[in-house]
């Protein structure tokens, strides 16, 4: 499948989790993660997100209710063996499918 966002690029595995935490309300105690969010101005030293890390958080945590959804559509199912929990979707499927994907979440990308 041709790519979407040709600028995309995989979050590191630490980075990515410290945002899926983030995205859940969950604190960020491995010390690696916290240097990497601080380091990227996404974690406050009190371990408070900042607003550029609730957005980033956001996003990882849409990224993530979008490979829950392609896992779930038959039609694209063999796509969804292509995630290792790093690669971003818009790097596996085209704008078309992607929004097809974000019509069955509903609103924001909400998962039910």
């Amino acid at each position: 499948m041709a790519s979407c966002c040709a600028t995309s690029a995989a979050t590191p595995g630490p980075l990515r989790q410290g945002l899926l935490a983030l995205a859940h309300g969950q604190p960020v105690y491995e010390d690696l993660t916290r240097r990497m969010l601080r380091a990227r101005g996404l974690l406050r030293a009190d371990g408070v997100p900042t607003a550029k890390g609730r957005a980033r958080a956001a996003e990882e945590a849409l990224d993530e209710a979008r490979w829950q959804e392609l896992r779930r559509a038959p039609q694209l199912s063999e796509l969804a063996a292509r995630d290792d929990g790093l690669t971003r979707i818009e790097d596996i499927l085209t704008r078309d499918q992607i929004a097809a994907i974000d019509a069955r979440l509903g609103p924001r990308g909400a998962v039910a």
